[in-house]
């Protein structure tokens, strides 16, 4: 998948001449490694501190002042590069220029249009074009930003793996296309839920959204089964799967949570289906972590502390529940999670060790009696689709008698529909959406210009959009160039994405080269 020796010898050779775009690349990769080893290696047997990172990004600004102007594939990869480095520092709007500046320039290129050129090179240009389109797309659904292309822009499809690349190219690719479509699903949620629709509208355009995740879910390769895996099974392969299974589930969250009942409200039957839904995605979230947390890497860690977070925020919602069985389950599933951080790679990270803090606090400030064990509606452990118009066939007799006012409002027909929707803040059907909360997640978000260890644990946990969606992006990981291109053998080292170390860090990384570089008296013009 990457050609180290080919890289050392010739990008970050001494010897051989390189053109200005090959420097400014040869300049963004190291920039991008060397922070990635400093910032996102702790759980190492070699954990490494530097500034060579620093000195690299600077050096590499300095080239791009004199290549932006030229359109080339080596500046759009040192763009890539880049724009990676900037999230990993917490810096949204450098990464954001770097990227728009990617797009633009491989837009001049006709990158997204049907190629000619052979098949190795079409490939190549075909995993540059998706990198820079998924990594805006990642940029745009998470920060509320607008597409500067659209789909129609893209004429090309997907990349492929090739006959003679290995395993770990096809989990990468496949992995980018997967994650390319959930975020087409997030950043519609996101359009679709500020629109303007009537209430049965709103009803039903969640309804499609159900099935298009449910589709998606069903087109996933069969190496991101966990039920196939076993002790042999590639580690990158599970941390990929478990990165797509766990958003999947976090984008039920976003969409669900717009339906969570407020405090002091009685809950219609819409917004209890709304709690078994986000309980129920944040459960699998848990189980999840639980059984496969200790094999993640400290990056893939980092780039899961926004799901995370939003899956503890559900349940710390449910912890306070009224019904017992949904408070139990919470609390349960808060002390799953409370293991899950206090150890592995997690236990590196302050942000972990603020939201431990933030859940052990609510355990301790707790008066509540622990409630008794009182077993859920049918509804709940067995539903039926949740965005039906029509209310389904439910045996609530005995749950009723002990919770009659979760009930009053339940329509008996589509036509008193509109009455209890209205109890979720939803207008009626003569009436703009105007009056809907939004979910909190969609909401557009403020944020701060630097990343330190003295702000990423203080976030509170109701925090929709935090800090750490920084980290959680996507980088060009479309981009694993095809063995033997010509031209192009030197970016191979490209991540899978921002949360998986490159192939040139710690498991590929030359070490000798590495510690060279880290030698007194070293700078970056040097190489």
């Amino acid at each position: 998948m990457v050609d180290r020796h080919w890289i050392i010898d010739h990008l970050f050779s001494e010897q051989i001449p390189l053109s200005q775009q090959q420097q400014l690349l040869a300049q963004s990769i190291r920039a991008y490694i060397y922070n990635h080893e400093d910032v996102l290696h702790d759980d190492t047997s070699y954990p490494m501190k530097n500034r060579k990172g620093e000195l690299c990004f600077q050096q590499a600004q300095g080239l791009l002042e004199t290549c932006y102007t030229i359109s080339d594939r080596d500046t759009i990869r040192a763009l890539l590069h880049l724009h990676m480095y900037q999230l990993q520092n917490g810096e949204v709007n450098g990464a954001c220029q770097f990227i728009d500046l990617a797009l633009r320039i491989a837009q001049d290129l006709k990158l997204n249009q049907l190629s000619t050129a052979d098949d190795r090179k079409a490939e190549d240009d075909r995993r540059l074009w998706w990198s820079v389109y998924w990594t805006h797309l990642h940029m745009a659904a998470e920060y509320n930003r607008p597409m500067m292309v659209n789909d129609t822009a893209c004429q090309i499809p997907y990349p492929h793996k090739l006959e003679d690349e290995k395993s770990d190219v096809g989990y990468c690719i496949d992995f980018s296309i997967h994650h390319l479509k959930l975020l087409k699903i997030h950043f519609m949620i996101a359009k679709k839920l500020r629109s303007k629709l009537t209430v049965n509208g709103l009803l039903s355009m969640v309804q499609d959204i159900e099935r298009q995740l449910e589709e998606w879910k069903s087109q996933l390769p069969e190496h991101t089964i966990p039920e196939g895996w076993t002790d042999e099974t590639d580690t990158l392969c599970i941390e990929l799967a478990i990165i797509l299974r766990c958003r999947l589930e976090s984008t039920k969250i976003q969409m669900f949570e717009c339906f969570q009942p407020l405090e002091d409200h009685t809950m219609s039957f819409m917004e209890l289906l709304a709690i078994r839904n986000c309980m129920r995605a944040a459960t699998n979230i848990t189980d999840m972590l639980v059984g496969y947390g200790k094999g993640l890497r400290m990056c893939t860690c980092a780039g899961m502390l926004g799901v995370i977070r939003r899956c503890i925020s559900v349940h710390m919602a449910n912890s306070k529940s009224s019904i017992p069985e949904i408070a139990m389950t919470a609390k349960q599933k808060l002390q799953d999670m409370t293991g899950i951080l206090s150890c592995h790679s997690f236990a590196y990270m302050h942000e972990a060790n603020g939201l431990v803090a933030t859940i052990q606090q609510s355990f301790s400030t707790t008066n509540q009696v622990e409630p008794v064990s009182t077993p859920l509606p049918s509804f709940i452990n067995n539903p039926t689709p949740s965005t039906s118009a029509t209310p389904p066939t439910l045996d609530l007799s005995q749950f009723q008698m002990t919770h009659p006012h979760l009930f009053n409002n339940l329509p008996e027909t589509l036509n008193q529909a509109v009455d209890w929707t209205q109890s979720l803040g939803f207008p009626s059907s003569q009436q703009p959406q105007s009056s809907i909360l939004p979910s909190p997640t969609f909401e557009q978000v403020q944020t701060a210009t630097s990343l330190s260890s003295d702000t990423i644990g203080t976030a509170p946990i109701v925090e929709a959009v935090s800090l750490n969606h920084r980290l959680a992006n996507p980088s060009a990981a479309f981009y694993q160039p095809v063995e033997g291109s010509h031209n192009d053998k030197m970016h191979r080292g490209m991540a899978p994405w921002a949360g998986i170390p490159s192939p040139l860090s710690s498991d590929m990384f030359d070490r000798n080269e590495y510690t060279r570089s880290l030698q007194p008296g070293w700078h970056p013009q040097q190489q």
